[in-house]
């Protein structure tokens, strides 16, 4: 009996999005970090379809390296609920470039691939431009615009204060629980990447503002409040999530009359107050959780300029003579 010479057809982009999705659970990665990889896939997938290829892992590299190019343009997005995004640059073409590689190396380990597509493909230099600090004005402004004692006033002056203070993710800021919170000791304990526990302090003011958020909680959903181990940040339909967390701030900065921020700009500023006010750079990666000197280095960027002239100011090393 002849053999066969008919070649096993690939595995699909979606059944190994799924098995990657299975595998990345088992480790225990955080949901942002699946979300990001399968995103990627998807897009990558979307963007094969346009062009009539078949949608196996089979991709060709330079398709791979198209769909990068693409990544770094911006353009406009509408996404599947009729919203606008704008949506492109350097960062982004990296992010995809990361989860792609991830996702094409699982492949390869499942035996769909001999070698990824990826090897070969130069990794998208990432923007030098730096992330804007958060002025103490505009923070003045966003307080101000929640200085009342309604429950979403509180609430959202809480958030608000926390970012401050820890310069947290949002996923880490978010997904805090009731429990978390150390009012005595003034610390919040919260999950990182990788479900790494680490404790952040708090100022006096942050305290203050998250008992008086709690007080209120307690008034308007006792049983809430009661459950330590329930969600800390509460909204009209249940726990916020990231998206609502992004929301509160939006809202707070409509109100202020100022333009909309982003939560991440708060890590950044946190990141440029402690450098300008002589804090250390080891201690920073540990109050933000970061296990590489790069992570510091891109923060530190922000306003590090500004940094420069003032403690060259302090230093007038020309009045010596």
């Amino acid at each position: 009996m002849a053999k066969s010479n008919t070649t096993p057809r690939k595995a699909s982009i979606d059944r190994m999005a799924l098995s990657l999705e299975r595998t990345l659970q088992t480790a225990s990665r955080s949901e942002n970090t699946i979300y990001s990889y399968l995103l990627s896939v998807r897009l990558l997938t979307g963007f094969l379809a346009e062009r009539g290829h078949d949608l196996t892992v089979d991709v060709p590299r330079d398709d791979i390296k198209d769909f990068l190019i693409e990544q770094q343009t911006r353009r406009k997005i509408v996404d599947s609920l009729g919203r606008v995004h704008w949506g492109g640059s350097p960062a982004t073409a990296l992010v995809r470039y990361k989860a792609l590689q991830q996702f094409f190396k699982h492949c390869v380990e499942e035996g769909e691939l001999e070698v990824s597509p990826m090897v070969g493909i130069p990794e998208p230099a990432p923007e030098e431009k730096p992330v804007p600090i958060v002025r103490d004005e505009v923070l003045a402004k966003l307080l101000k615009a929640r200085s009342g004692k309604t429950f979403v006033d509180r609430r959202d002056t809480a958030i608000m204060r926390v970012f401050l203070d820890t310069g947290c993710r949002l996923a880490e800021v978010t997904n805090l629980r009731i429990g978390d919170v150390e009012l005595k000791e003034g610390v919040l304990t919260v999950t990182g990447k990788g479900n790494r526990l680490r404790t952040v302090p708090i100022g006096a003011s942050t305290g203050k503002a998250i008992n008086s958020y709690l007080l209120q909680l307690e008034k308007e959903q006792p049983e809430r409040a009661d459950d330590p181990s329930g969600k800390l940040w509460i909204g009209r339909q249940g726990p916020l999530s990231t998206s609502g967390v992004t929301d509160v701030l939006h809202r707070m900065c409509d109100d202020a009359g100022v333009a909309r921020l982003h939560w991440h700009q708060f890590r950044h500023t946190l990141a440029h107050t402690w450098l300008a006010h002589g804090g250390t750079e080891g201690d920073l990666m540990s109050l933000a959780g970061w296990k590489s000197r790069a992570m510091l280095d891109r923060y530190a960027k922000s306003a590090q300029v500004e940094r420069a002239h003032a403690a060259a100011k302090r230093m007038t090393l020309g009045d010596r003579v």
